[in-house]
């Protein structure tokens, strides 16, 4: 879901922040944007018809692999940009591990067949109970 996307990455960047504030947006926005091959999705919405056209391409596919989040990091590094491009990849990574941890999994190595699945259900009591210690964690760390 999109919300244990977004508090998971809110939440070790948070952890992160020494590294700055735009270090910390940067990995979040990386953390959720997978989702943008699904254009129903909460980030599919938010770059409607680009959505639907990397939409074409399936969900789960290329936008759920390394080579993304790899091709952004070497072009912000060939500008100057390591530490964003770093936060990009690490953002962009952790959407992907939590993907993997479900049971529809993913294709790190897309085109390759080989998949990455857990035993989490999406929307399941697994994740609410992530959120909720997330929230806590989170709670903990600002109070």
């Amino acid at each position: 879901m999109f919300v244990t996307h977004l508090f998971v990455g809110v939440v070790v960047g948070l952890l992160l922040k020494d590294y700055g504030w735009w270090f910390f947006v940067v990995f979040v926005l990386a953390s959720v944007l997978p989702d943008i091959d699904a254009p129903k999705s909460k980030v599919g919405q938010s770059f409607g018809i680009l959505s639907w056209f990397v939409g074409l391409l399936g969900h789960r596919g290329v936008f759920h692999s390394w080579l993304i989040p790899f091709v952004v990091f070497v072009l912000l590094y060939l500008f100057g940009y390591f530490s964003l491009g770093l936060a990009f990849f690490c953002g962009y990574l952790l959407h992907l591990v939590l993907d993997a941890m479900t049971l529809q999994g993913v294709k790190f190595f897309w085109p390759l067949g080989w998949q990455v699945k857990g035993f989490v259900r999406t929307g399941g009591f697994v994740e609410y109970f992530l959120l909720v210690c997330l929230a806590l964690f989170l709670l903990y760390r600002l109070f």
